[in-house]
């Protein structure tokens, strides 16, 4: 769950900084992965 929003967050200022790289997609994939084994 506050993987979820941390996730968000990451990818907004990612955006808005102009940081999108190929690492918010794996952060965020073992992110994903962790919140479905949480949940």
């Amino acid at each position: 769950m506050l993987d979820a929003v941390l996730v968000g967050i990451w990818r907004e200022v990612a955006i808005h900084m102009g940081f999108f790289h190929p690492a918010p997609l794996w952060v965020s994939q073992a992110l994903n992965e962790l919140s479905k084994r949480e949940i």
